[in-house]
């Protein structure tokens, strides 16, 4: 599952509908049967119990690994803890992410990779008085990945292209 959070509001309600319709969407491309549709709304709990039920059919389906599930620009998910309304985002933060981790250790169902420009999803344990403390605290293994060299910068826009059905040709790419 590939998650852009700049995509969506910062809700974990609204993270939890996104992830099911995606795997959903891409267990049924891989012939996993006997999946239940994917709620238009679920609560933490709801989610938990479809999320587990698309797990149980990948593995009746003979299928062994987890879920992997990517938090592009996690950033929009877990701003600054001082900008204004953060406590709020930062609440919904928490209750996605407790689930997940939950999944995560209890079952070993799922990998979680989460972008961000700056580190603090994975250094910060208190994010407030009033939010409490952050549940992937020290869970992520940082990889800084450093600039990009000309190749790769290429290869990186023709590929996001492809998201979008954009075709670059390679000077165009190049200039970009």
């Amino acid at each position: 599952v590939f998650i852009d959070c700049q995509a969506w509001p910062a809700k974990a309600e609204s993270y939890f509908v996104e992830i099911l319709q995606q795997l959903h969407a891409g267990l049924t491309a891989q012939a996993v049967k006997n999946l239940p549709a994917p709620l238009a709304s679920v609560d933490a709990e709801q989610f938990r119990q479809q999320f587990l039920a698309y797990f149980d059919g990948w593995q009746a389906a003979g299928r062994r690994g987890p879920f992997l599930l990517i938090f592009d620009e996690i950033d929009k998910f877990f701003p600054h803890r001082e900008a204004k309304d953060s406590e709020e985002i930062l609440t919904e933060y928490v209750r996605c992410f407790r689930v997940l981790r939950g999944l995560a250790q209890t079952r070993q169902c799922v990998v979680l990779l989460v972008v961000a420009y700056r580190p603090d999803v994975n250094r910060y344990n208190l994010l407030t008085s009033r939010v409490g403390e952050n549940p992937m605290f020290r869970s992520f293994h940082e990889e800084y990945l450093g600039f990009l060299t000309p190749p790769e910068s290429i290869a990186m826009i023709q590929e996001i292209g492809t998201w979008k059905d954009i075709v670059w040709d390679s000077d165009a790419a190049r200039r970009v």
